[in-house]
């Protein structure tokens, strides 16, 4: 993504850039920042809003909206519907959000990336011949199948086999261009992962 050039092309015309960066938050940048804030060396641009996310490499729940100024937060809260009508998270997920912001906070999310990152690789080499990356800066790998009813069938025979895998179809996707979507983590071990490798490749 040409986030600087955005950014640029922002300032020149005195308008905002809306990024979203909930795939980078967590696995991306000192603790956890993000890709984008990452490339901005951890400074908020004054032109910007990005939205992180509480869900994904963070690991609770919930949407996050950053914006350059206070006055901006208060134009938001006045005047967004979504807002508005919506409703505080629940306090189990409050309180699980402060303890992974802990995490955060400790450099123990320095080792949770690296692992993550390992575990890509990993994932990478033993599947050369298949994999489709959706974005090689996020940890999603996708398998190309092609017609529909093959990937709800690979899905359904790898979540029999114990992986949870989904299929991305037709709207997510061009018509005729299903995938199957892995999702990889922190927590995976390389046996899980080279198992599930074995598999994708007897089914797909």
């Amino acid at each position: 993504m040409p986030v600087l050039l955005l950014l640029e092309l922002a300032e020149k015309h005195k308008g905002y850039v809306y990024l979203d960066d909930a795939h980078g938050t967590s696995i991306y940048g000192k603790h956890g920042c993000g890709y984008t804030l990452d490339l901005l060396k951890n400074r908020f641009h004054p032109r910007m809003i990005l939205t992180p996310a509480l869900s994904k490499g963070f690991g609770t729940n919930a949407g996050v909206l950053a914006l350059p100024t206070r006055k901006d937060t208060e134009m938001v809260k006045r005047f967004d519907s979504n807002y508005l009508f919506g409703n505080p998270p629940p306090i189990s997920i409050i309180n699980s959000s402060i303890a992974s912001a802990k995490i955060h906070l400790t450099d123990e999310i320095d080792l949770l990336q690296k692992k993550l990152w390992d575990n890509v690789a990993y994932f990478d080499s033993l599947n050369k011949s298949h994999t489709n990356y959706l974005d090689d800066k996020a940890p999603i790998r996708a398998i190309f199948i092609g017609d529909e009813h093959k990937a709800i069938e690979c899905t359904a025979k790898l979540q029999r086999a114990g992986f949870f895998v989904t299929a991305a179809m037709y709207p997510t996707v061009a018509l005729g261009q299903a995938i199957l979507r892995i999702a990889l983590s922190a927590i995976h071990e390389k046996k899980d992962i080279a198992k599930l490798c074995e598999n994708i490749s007897k089914y797909v």
